[in-house]
């Protein structure tokens, strides 16, 4: 007999920005929805990177920062639905990331006389991949600001780490002597403010993507 699934229900939206593509500064935030509770926002950004940096800001790898950031922020292993306007996120969840995992983290050669490359943006995706690990992850897409009021907070979030670490704010310089590798990724900012008002009277999503009123 199967037993009960009694891992709690986890709903995410995420979402990226990047003032300048490739070269930032970029930011990535998330919302997360859980049991009737008040949703638990964060977001934080990157300044310019040096031009001897490995890696520049993209708008990838913020979405991809959005992915793991929120994945890791939950306190116990969850059935998580997660939604991103973003299909280089979903499809690879959905599809190429655990391709990529069994094939050493390197890619198909796109033609037969290529040979296989590094997956991009590996060193992300491996934190994804760790990051999922605890979980069950449905991922979904949502399209990019056709009115989804959790997509477009989940953006607005983004828009705030963006907009802190290209203003040099207190926040983005504790995160000046940043370097790219796989324990420490980007300026992790202090959790957002509660939601005003108006956000947290907007419906929440269940984990199919459809909406339920938190007030009734």
């Amino acid at each position: 007999m199967d037993q009960p699934d009694d891992r709690p229900v986890r709903v995410i939206y995420t979402g990226a920005a990047c003032q300048r593509n490739p070269g930032g500064p970029g930011g990535w935030g998330f919302v997360i929805f859980q049991d009737g509770q008040q949703p638990k926002e964060n977001r934080g950004g990157m300044a310019l990177l040096p031009t001897s940096s490995p890696m520049e800001v993209t708008s990838q790898r913020m979405e991809l920062m959005a992915v793991f950031m929120a994945l890791e922020s939950l306190d116990r292993p969850a059935r998580v639905t997660l939604f991103s306007s973003s299909r280089y996120v979903i499809d690879a969840g959905n599809s190429n990331l655990g391709k990529w995992k069994r094939n050493g983290w390197m890619t198909s050669a796109k033609r037969a006389h290529e040979p296989p490359g590094q997956v991009a943006n590996k060193q992300l995706w491996q934190r994804v991949d760790k990051a999922r690990g605890l979980h069950e992850v449905r991922w979904k897409h949502v399209p990019r600001h056709a009115g989804d009021p959790h997509n477009e907070r989940a953006h607005e979030l983004a828009v705030e780490g963006m907009e802190a670490a290209a203003f040099n704010s207190p926040e983005s310089r504790a995160g000046s002597a940043f370097t790219w590798n796989s324990d420490h990724l980007g300026v992790h900012f202090p959790p957002a403010q509660a939601p005003s008002p108006s956000h947290s009277r907007v419906p929440g999503p269940n984990a199919s993507g459809g909406h339920t009123d938190p007030a009734s």
